[in-house]
């Protein structure tokens, strides 16, 4: 981002006790995206080398779970909705008053909790079907099944052996039915009287 409004958010920031790390072009701030965490970002359209759409995606790409918002001198709604499509939380135009991004900030901020909490919401719940030693097999709404866990994929398993070794020996049972069928077929003939011959 240019260098006035860098600094400017840091001041503001900083003077609230918020953690901050700025970055002048892409390459400085996808340095720092691969190095810390954060809670929000915040990216400028227009940056040196790249734009702020492409740290957008890069954040998307590495699949991080922070909210992004967009700031731009030149506000357009071309512009507006590419980032939004592509995954912004927000969109604010310069000039950036302190109440606007303090705004913006408690908004991202209460998002990133919902999202953390779902987070770790699902997690445990990954950690129990993982761990439990029942069989559990999560389905969707028309009864397709989503998922299975360990116990359930061995009994799905067992079930396909068996199913396998029922399949074989049926198989096998057939065949020595029609060696049966043969060996009757051939007791037959070989002892059969033609009937004008019988007395």
């Amino acid at each position: 981002d240019e260098e006035g409004i860098r600094f400017t958010f840091n001041k503001f920031l900083s003077a609230e006790n918020y953690e901050v790390a700025t970055a002048k072009d892409f390459d400085e701030a996808v340095d720092c995206i691969s190095n810390s965490d954060f809670d929000v970002i915040f990216a400028d359209i227009i940056l040196g080398g790249k734009n702020g759409l492409d740290v957008l995606k890069e954040i998307k790409s590495r699949n991080i779970k922070c909210p992004v918002i967009m700031i731009t001198g030149y506000p357009n709604i071309e512009t507006a909705s590419e980032a939004l499509r592509v995954g912004a939380f927000d969109y604010i135009p310069k000039p950036i008053e302190k109440n606007t991004l303090f705004h913006a900030i408690d908004v991202a901020l209460q998002h990133k909790t919902v999202i953390d909490e779902k987070e770790k919401y699902r997690s445990n719940l990954e950690a129990i079907f993982s761990s439990v030693k029942d069989a559990i097999i999560t389905v969707d709404k028309d009864l397709i099944v989503l998922e299975l866990n360990e116990a359930a994929k061995k009994i799905e398993e067992a079930e396909k052996k068996l199913a396998d070794a029922k399949s074989h020996a049926l198989v096998e049972i057939m065949k020595e039915c029609d060696e049966i069928a043969r060996d009757i077929e051939k007791v037959k003939k070989k002892h059969s009287v033609p009937i004008g011959n019988v007395k």
